[in-house]
């Protein structure tokens, strides 16, 4: 499957930087990615959270993407309607 995007110059900036930090592809950071937001979204709508974690400090802070929320709140009203 080919896939074609337009990106803004900021992202491109920031796809530029992933690629030289970690020598991968565009498609090795594309389905890493993916297979990384699939992850997530499974881990909401189980009711989990994604956080960070300082070792050090053991302070925990919550990712926050609205997108991450959306799995969470969906499987919360179809919790309720059954």
């Amino acid at each position: 499957m080919t896939v074609s995007l337009e990106i803004d110059d900021e992202v491109a900036t920031l796809l530029q930087a992933v690629r030289l930090r970690t020598g991968l592809t565009f498609e090795e950071i594309f389905s890493r990615a993916l297979a990384f937001l699939d992850w997530a979204l499974n881990r909401r709508s189980a009711g989990l959270i994604i956080a960070t974690l300082n070792q050090e400090t053991r302070v925990y802070r919550e990712v926050d993407m609205e997108q991450l929320l959306k799995p969470a709140a969906t499987a919360a009203r179809s919790d309720a309607a059954a």
